[in-house]
């Protein structure tokens, strides 16, 4: 997906040409193990599909995937995943009665988080052209952009949720969520991110500095882990 000018992205229609009998078999092959990983990492790296009123969403734009980031003196290779929040809220405006489970908690789909979410795969790419600053508070650490929220037909702040960190070796990034922030929620039109108050985190721009500097990364920022069993457990569930 192209980007437009200002780092802004439009919204484009994703769905799987299958039918919900096909994906119900595919994520029944896949709860019992019959889909290999496609990294050695602890989190859910493909999501499947799921159906509503007839119609087939494909959540393969957040299967896992590698990300390069080309520095001056060094490259920097990540594995990219994206956590439930990505595209789940419970009993939202736009929550529609499809679970998903990732192996610790079940959410209701959100057709404005999944909608936004297709998007996430192209912002965390460009994240090196964009250099979008991102902050860092006791809960977690994010940014802020401009996306157009394809609810509303407007142009809202998006707020992505994000750990960086090393797992097995391997430099790794996880979204753990992203969301167009309301109700004064920090990050919304009516509560703006002040960098005043906030202070900076070691997220992207902390790769300027590696490009002359050794320190590793650490695990210190991993969310929490899954076991094999736990992670096997995600397929879309009709709610009654």
């Amino acid at each position: 997906m192209a980007a437009a000018a200002g780092h802004h992205w439009d919204n484009d229609a994703i769905k799987c040409n299958l039918s919900p009998q096909e994906i119900l078999q595919g994520l029944d092959a896949f709860a019992l193990g019959l889909v290999l990983a496609k990294y050695y990492i602890d989190t859910v790296q493909e999501w499947g599909s799921f159906a509503h009123d007839g119609v087939s969403y494909c959540l393969a734009h957040l299967d896992a995937h590698e990300v390069v980031f080309e520095g001056e003196k060094d490259t920097y290779k990540f594995i990219v995943t994206y956590g439930l929040h990505c595209f789940a809220k419970d009993d939202s405006e736009h929550s529609i009665p499809v679970a998903v489970r990732d192996g610790r908690e079940s959410r209701q789909v959100d057709l404005e988080r999944y909608e936004a979410s297709k998007h996430l795969r192209h912002i965390i790419e460009q994240l090196h052209v964009t250099q979008e600053r991102i902050y860092e508070t006791a809960v977690d650490k994010y940014f802020t952009m401009r996306l157009l929220n394809s609810k509303s037909g407007q142009e809202e702040p998006y707020k992505v949720c994000l750990a960086m960190f090393k797992e097995k070796r391997k430099l790794r990034i996880h979204v753990t969520s992203a969301f167009f922030p309301r109700d004064g929620k920090e990050g919304s039109v009516d509560n703006p991110v002040n960098p005043k108050t906030l202070k900076p985190g070691k997220g992207f721009q902390y790769l300027k500095s590696r490009r002359t500097s050794k320190t590793p990364l650490t695990n210190a920022a991993a969310p929490k882990k899954h076991s094999t069993e736990e992670v096997r457990e995600r397929a879309p569930l009709p709610l009654g």
